[in-house]
């Protein structure tokens, strides 16, 4: 009885060591995530956010949200709106359209072609284009067109949260065909262009580096 005794007991550690090791490697893989990014095989802290509020166009509101794992400095020059970066080596851009003109709801977004889209295809969808991951390539310390680019060509994005308090979750398919996942969280910074009428106008016309130095 002694021993039977002394073996349930084991048998009972035993479980709960591996219910405990079941929790915590659960908890790792929330922590793999959860303000951070994996691109091409590699991993990444996100630490802060930027958006930029288009306001509405025709049938959509758009904001352009940034996400980076340095910081983003306010220009205090000549009376600038923008933002400098600093210690970066990632920024993650993407073209948000949440569906309706009164304000941006969040949601999940979809990737569509925007090049091939039709008004009929996005009539009743919340979607982003352009998107992509850019890698500061050459170190130093800046975002440019120069810079190594992974344009999003698949996958969804999900904002979740109020203003300026959002979380942005990432599942998409880069353009080598490699998945980028994770999320960033926090209080973003922002830039209200709202009364400059870009979101009414052709993608390709706006710059999405042309908001930094």
């Amino acid at each position: 009885m002694i021993r039977l005794k002394i073996s349930g007991l084991l048998l009972i550690a035993l479980i709960l060591s591996l219910y405990l090791a079941s929790c915590s490697s659960d908890n790792d893989d929330e922590g793999t995530t959860k303000n951070s990014v994996t691109l091409n095989d590699a991993s990444y802290t996100l630490s802060d956010g930027l958006f930029i509020d288009y306001g509405a166009g025709q049938t959509h509101y758009n904001k352009d949200f940034y996400v980076i794992d340095g910081q983003f400095v306010q220009q205090t020059t000549n009376g600038s709106n923008g933002y400098d970066v600093e210690n970066a080596k990632l920024m993650i851009v993407a073209e948000m359209y949440s569906l309706g003109t009164e304000k941006f709801v969040p949601g999940t977004f979809e990737y569509i072609d925007g090049q091939t889209a039709t008004p009929d295809d996005v009539k009743d969808i919340s979607f982003f284009y352009p998107a992509l991951a850019v890698i500061d390539s050459n170190d130093d310390g800046k975002f440019t067109q120069t810079d190594t680019s992974f344009p999003i060509k698949g996958g969804k994005v999900t904002v979740s949260g109020t203003s300026p308090n959002y979380e942005v979750s990432y599942e998409v398919t880069l353009d080598n065909g490699k998945t980028m996942k994770g999320s960033f969280s926090g209080a973003f910074k922002s830039i209200d262009a709202t009364g400059t009428g870009t979101a009414a106008r052709s993608h390709s016309d706006k710059n999405v580096f042309s908001v930094f130095r």
